[in-house]
């Protein structure tokens, strides 16, 4: 591992843990009514006492950091 590829891994993991501390909430108005987008806000101080975090769009948004991530750890190796 190269100086490159450890920026690119540590830099992944820090966009990944500032995502687990500012995630998406979303307040549900029913069993199967609509749902109220929150915003981002800290993981401790949630927007309304009743809003919970929208796990969907995280899972995603960390998926796309792991996808450019590992572009970039492959774009970066030292070739032998």
């Amino acid at each position: 591992m190269n100086k490159k590829q450890r920026w690119i891994l540590f830099s992944c993991a820090a966009i990944i843990a500032l995502m687990l501390l500012f995630p998406p909430f979303y307040y549900p108005t029913g069993l199967h009514g609509p749902t109220r987008n929150m915003g981002y806000a800290f993981l401790f101080n949630a927007p309304e006492s009743e809003s919970t975090v929208n796990i969907g769009t995280l899972l995603v948004q960390w998926i796309g950091v792991l996808i450019v991530g590992a572009i970039l750890w492959f774009a970066f190796r030292d070739n032998p």
